[in-house]
């Protein structure tokens, strides 16, 4: 996703940490609080399970046909092909290789060399490459811890780009020497490789948010069983209580006022008998959506928030697989 210009100039308020307790006026419900999660995403599927162990009843919305979002294992072609992610980026501290783990996905560690080729279509030195890279790298974190703490003062329109070109004359220096200019050429060209990373070029990349992309840290890791089993695993606390409802769109939300007794309102046009009233809502659709305004929010989302979801955007990649044919 790339963090391109909140109107903000406070981390705090980027950076709020994510709430492990339910709001009080849940506890003031008589009964078991009843909690709507729209989405079926890993997101939402997530939220539910942990409601679920805590004992709340939930139940789950989604407008497809199935379950999981945008991670979607496709048979179509006689094998089983992932249609969304297929990686686990950053190994350390990461909850989705532990969910991978648990769920028995197989894993594949490729090696760190990756071959890298020059504007001419040739291979480059391996040493040569590798040492481009590691410094790539090393200004990715000092871009990250950067932004992160001179966030006030860095302008919005600046962009990752900049500061990469920025670096490049202080690593490379202005010599006219053909290697250096060379080297400065190939380098720019890796540093413009994180915007494949991201789907996003690098010249939209405002360094002012940039710590929001911080990656973590640990290996690169194939998901070479797919995510389908992790998504069964995800989904099974849902599915077993027997509240998801599939091919179920919520296009309206009406909120009751501050200190009012009456419930969250959730409202279907395609299957109004699914209309309810529930004790709280975790929204979890994808960002397209909210963009899309599908969901009728009453009342109206708050400005700041609308800013925020108008400002960001996901990047885009293309995938191509290769199958064994006959």
């Amino acid at each position: 996703m790339s963090p391109m210009a909140p109107n903000t100039d406070g981390t705090a308020d980027i950076l709020q940490p994510i709430p492990t307790e339910l709001p009080k006026e849940l506890s003031l419900v008589s009964k078991t609080p009843t909690i709507a999660v729209i989405g079926g995403g890993m997101s939402g599927l997530r939220a539910a399970q942990v409601l679920l162990q805590k004992g709340y009843r939930v139940v789950v919305y989604e407008a497809r046909d199935r379950l999981g979002g945008r991670i979607f294992t496709s048979n179509r072609l006689g094998k089983a092909v992932d249609l969304g992610p297929n990686w686990i980026h950053g190994t350390d501290n990461n909850p989705v290789l532990s969910l991978a783990e648990k769920s028995g996905s197989k894993l594949h560690h490729f090696s760190e060399h990756c071959p890298t080729y020059g504007f001419d279509g040739k291979p480059l030195d391996q040493a040569e490459a590798d040492e481009l890279s590691e410094l790539m790298w090393r200004v990715i974190e000092r871009a990250v811890e950067y932004s992160k703490h001179c966030h006030p003062a860095i302008p919005v329109e600046k962009s990752f780009y900049d500061y990469c070109a920025e670096k490049a004359e202080e690593l490379f220096g202005t010599r006219a020497a053909e290697d250096e200019k060379r080297k400065k050429e190939l380098w720019l060209s890796l540093a413009e490789m994180w915007g494949t990373f991201i789907g996003s070029p690098v010249e939209r990349q405002s360094l002012k948010y940039f710590f929001l992309e911080e990656p973590l840290e640990g290996a690169n890791i194939f998901v070479a069983g797919t995510y389908k089993t992790m998504i069964d695993t995800m989904s099974k606390p849902s599915l077993d209580a027997g509240t998801v409802r599939l091919n179920t769109p919520i296009d309206e939300i009406i909120t009751p006022a501050p200190g009012s007794r009456n419930r969250v309102t959730l409202k279907s046009s395609q299957k109004p008998e699914e209309n309810c009233e529930v004790d709280a809502v975790i929204v979890t659709i994808p960002l397209g959506c909210l963009k899309r305004e599908v969901i009728n929010f009453q009342p109206k989302l708050p400005k700041r928030m609308l800013e925020g979801i108008d400002s960001l955007s996901y990047g885009t990649l293309e995938k191509a697989r290769l199958l064994p044919y006959g």
